[in-house]
């Protein structure tokens, strides 16, 4: 995540955007990744007591939430991200949605 912050504190514009796209799709695929994992995780160990976040964790979220919105307004930067984060996103709900899936067929 905080590669990702940094990635997108660096672009300013369309054109720098445009450079950087492969490289933010490949982080938001890295992301994903760690969202999958973390609930793997969590599904084989139950007992476990979550970790919470500190403070550092918080600031960081902050200013990935800013940079974001901060591309949003560079011209045509929502769509860029959005297209940057398309097939992340879709494998995250297809793993949602087999992990419910899965959970129902337990009950």
């Amino acid at each position: 995540m905080k590669k990702l912050a940094l990635d997108l504190e660096n672009i300013h514009t369309r054109e720098e955007l445009s450079k950087s796209f492969p490289e933010l799709k490949k982080r938001f695929e890295s992301v994903v990744d760690l969202i999958i994992e973390a609930k793997l995780y969590k599904e084989a160990h139950p007992e476990d007591l979550p970790i919470e976040e500190g403070e550092e964790g918080f600031f960081l979220n902050i200013d990935l939430v800013n940079e974001m919105k901060r591309i949003h307004r560079i011209e045509g930067g929502k769509d860029l991200i959005e297209k940057a984060q398309r097939e992340a996103l879709i494998r995250l709900d297809a793993f949602n949605r087999k992990l419910i899936k899965e959970k129902l067929v337990e009950i």
